[in-house]
């Protein structure tokens, strides 16, 4: 693996490849994908302007896309296998969702940048071919090492002390957003450039 360190207004970008060598030449031009969890309060107004205004000054195409589809994933979960929806939940998760891409789409306009925008899971979500998701899911289902490593990342993201239910329901989270973040990072065919 190659890295190559790069600081821009204070921070610093590393950049790795598994392929060959890697140059800044390299990265201009590049789509810049940058996931927003609309759980995580680290994404900021702050770090949302900088990696704007880096994608900018890099040429680069910046697509910013709030991470909220998969955090239904729990309820329809529940839904098929129980008949019932916590519908305050269901209201809350869209409430911010609604908040956090109003937010974005703000700070987009703000820069007045052409090559910005915001793209929705749902676009991305749909550029996936079903090979991949059907590909994830047999594998999960199969109950070996890929089971083992959802089961984990669950927990990480979780904690253990949950029911069983809403264990299956947390693990449907990762299951739904697998793909997508599968087939925007390696099945595009141009160069990504993923900021988390």
């Amino acid at each position: 693996m190659f890295r190559l360190k790069h600081d821009y207004e204070g921070k610093t970008i590393v950049y790795s490849t598994l392929g060959g060598k890697i140059s800044l030449a390299h990265i201009k031009g590049c789509r810049a994908l940058f996931f927003i969890s609309m759980k995580n309060r680290s994404f900021s107004k702050e770090l949302i302007a900088w990696f704007l205004s880096y994608s900018k000054y890099m040429g680069m195409q910046a697509e910013l896309c709030v991470v909220d589809r998969p955090y239904f994933s729990f309820d329809e979960y529940m839904w098929k296998t129980h008949g019932a929806v916590d519908e305050r939940s269901k209201s809350a998760l869209r409430k911010i969702s609604n908040e956090v891409k109003r937010k974005v789409e703000k700070l987009v306009c703000g820069e007045n940048s052409k090559d910005a925008h915001l793209v929705e899971w749902e676009i991305l979500q749909a550029q996936c071919p079903a090979w991949v998701k059907v590909e994830i899911r047999d594998a999960f289902d199969e109950g070996g090492k890929v089971h083992q490593l959802f089961a984990e990342q669950t927990r990480e993201i979780v904690g253990e002390a949950l029911e069983k239910d809403e264990w299956e329901g947390k693990i449907e989270f990762v299951l739904s957003e697998m793909p997508v973040l599968v087939w925007s990072y390696y099945g595009v065919t141009r160069s990504v450039v993923d900021f988390y």
